[in-house]
């Protein structure tokens, strides 16, 4: 699998929001797939896919906090593959908006993929680490 680098600007988390203006789950092409398995924590987050529109072959992550947080680190892993996701610790992500995490090649229908978030909430600077598990559906 390789990582596309026009895309993993996210690195330095660099996201670009997709604001979701209502809880209509049809209006937002994000909502389908929702991911569980999250540890006991003050945030969570959902994760979803969808295809690049600017890159053929790539399909791009979103994630989705439930508060105003603050990321330090995303670690990405599915199968053999594993990822770092930089983040600046002082940049806020506001809840409940879409962010790009990156996007990937090779990405295939049934695979599992990780995503562990560390950082601190925004509202106290408390430390959370926080894992969502995504299964990828067509």
């Amino acid at each position: 699998m390789k990582i596309i680098g026009i895309v993993m600007l996210c690195f330095s988390f660099l996201f670009v929001s997709c604001s979701k203006d209502s809880d209509d789950s049809n209006s937002n092409p994000l909502a389908p797939g929702i991911g569980g398995n999250q540890e006991n924590s003050s945030v969570r987050f959902e994760v979803s896919h969808l295809e690049s529109s600017q890159m053929e072959g790539v399909i791009e992550f979103y994630c989705k906090p439930s508060a105003n947080v603050k990321i330090s680190k995303v670690d990405v892993s599915v199968l053999q593959f594993t990822d770092v996701l930089d983040g600046d610790n002082q940049t806020v992500y506001q809840a409940n908006q879409w962010y790009l995490l990156g996007g990937y090649e090779g990405v295939e229908a049934g695979q599992v993929w990780t995503f562990r978030f560390t950082g601190l909430l925004a509202e106290n600077n408390s430390n959370f680490t926080v894992t969502s598990t995504y299964t990828v559906n067509d």
